[in-house]
């Protein structure tokens, strides 16, 4: 998943295509993350207080291509970034060493995470649960890990989404009328995350309260949903898009989407 739409990866032990690789993808990774930070701020600042986090024991579940994992890195977190694919830890320990920084990345399942318990103050993770096998085996291990008092921070697919009841029920399900052929869950792999090469081996969307179940030992300090501004953009052709975007008002994003948005967030906290 590198927001770029499938270009193809660099060789990446050259530093100079490695950091222009990067780069682009942390580019876009703002743009569609515009409800997140600031312009100018780091990435995900409005939801991570990174100030908060210097010298404490940080777990990314799902690092992807390490995005926020650097970030964490970089202001001075003690972060360990796990993803399930070997490219996906490959990649970020990449970052740590192109920018000089103090990490660890490890290739590792969710629903079995290689920590003793209570090893983390703080966990993220921004749309990798819903591809868990196990979503609940895997909010109950990071409740093992995560110390008492701790926060976790995620992120996954609204089932209650205007995406989810449009673009996937409505044009696949009914219009084209794969519900005769297909379950919901199997319209969910082929036609939410890299629908351009098959789609996912899983994807599942959870509705608010699917979520408070999910994250049971936790209090939930924070729920609500976000949508990026391509929801409204989708069929303008590409180069148009970031202009566009731009013009779009963040009240009306959130005005509109703040319930049906299909990016659904939760801050939460370990509490025994």
């Amino acid at each position: 998943m590198d927001y770029l739409g499938y270009q193809g990866r660099p060789d990446l032990s050259d530093d100079a295509a490695a950091r222009a690789f990067f780069g682009r993808i942390d580019a876009e990774f703002h743009r569609a993350a515009w409800f997140a930070q600031a312009p100018g701020e780091p990435l995900f600042a409005g939801l991570i207080d990174y100030p908060a986090l210097r010298g404490k024991r940080v777990l990314e579940v799902g690092c992807g291509l390490g995005a926020v994992s650097a970030e964490l890195a970089r202001q001075d977190a003690r972060v360990t970034a796990l993803d399930l694919t070997w490219t996906g830890a490959a990649s970020t320990a990449r970052r740590f060493a192109l920018d000089g920084t103090r990490g660890a990345a490890i290739e590792a399942d969710a629903e079995r995470l290689p920590f003793a318990d209570a090893s983390f103050d703080f966990v993220w993770s921004w749309g990798a649960i819903h591809h868990a096998t196990d979503p609940a085996r895997a909010l109950r291990d990071i409740h093992r890990v995560l110390r008492p008092g701790g926060e976790l921070r995620m992120m996954v697919y609204n089932r209650h989404s205007f995406y989810n009841w449009l673009s996937i029920v409505l044009r696949f399900g009914v219009v084209r009328m794969q519900l005769r052929r297909y379950s919901m869950q199997e319209l969910w792999n082929r036609y939410s995350d890299a629908r351009a090469i098959g789609g996912c081996p899983r994807v599942g969307y959870f509705s608010a309260g699917e979520m408070r179940r999910l994250v049971s030992g936790f209090d939930v300090i924070e729920l609500r949903a976000f949508e990026q501004k391509t929801a409204l953009t989708r069929f303008v052709p590409r180069g148009m898009r970031p202009s566009l975007e731009r013009q779009i008002p963040d009240g009306l994003m959130h005005a509109l989407f703040g319930r049906c948005g299909l990016l659904l967030y939760c801050r939460a906290r370990r509490v025994r």
